[in-house]
């Protein structure tokens, strides 16, 4: 699996950038995109907002119904904003802000922190000499976990008897 992503690091399931950089084609005949590359990060909950955005219908605001996540790619394709991107699966944790990318594999191993505009494969950890960056986003993903409930991975195996991977 790993040979599949190279050179990004890891495979589907994980969150590092072999596991979750995947290329998107979008077609949009009234746009001025035409044959363009666009390097914008995207995610997946941005599908629904672009869906929306594209029928030019509004998302519910009731209450009983959560609110979306994501934004339109079609504002992203033209104005490629800096964003905040959380990730957990599994117990593999990340959060993106811009180019800095705060990512472990599991639940219980150390952060590991790169700057994807120096090092897009993932292959030289600055959390060391960056601790206070360290620091400040695994607050903020510690919040954002907290805001939509997710649960403790190695709470989750041991209650539900989840067969572990490696």
């Amino acid at each position: 699996a790993n040979v599949s992503n190279t050179p990004f690091r890891l495979y589907k399931h994980w969150v590092h950038e072999g596991g979750i950089s995947t290329p998107f084609i979008m077609y949009y005949p009234k746009g001025n995109l035409k044959n363009q590359i666009n390097t914008s990060v995207g995610h997946i909950i941005d599908i629904m907002p672009t869906c929306l955005d594209l029928a030019k219908v509004e998302y519910p605001t009731d209450p009983k119904i959560k609110p979306l996540s994501g934004m339109s790619l079609i504002s992203q394709m033209y104005d490629n904003n800096d964003r905040t991107l959380f990730w957990e699966h599994e117990g593999n944790m990340d959060i993106r802000v811009a180019d800095k990318k705060l990512v472990k594999a599991h639940e219980n191993d150390s952060w590991e922190l790169y700057d994807l505009s120096e090092d897009r494969t993932e292959s030289k950890n600055i959390a060391a000499q960056n601790q206070p960056l360290v620091d400040s986003l695994k607050s903020v993903h510690a919040e954002w976990m907290t805001s939509i409930g997710a649960l403790d991975w190695n709470i989750i195996q041991e209650k539900y008897k989840v067969i572990k991977k490696d």
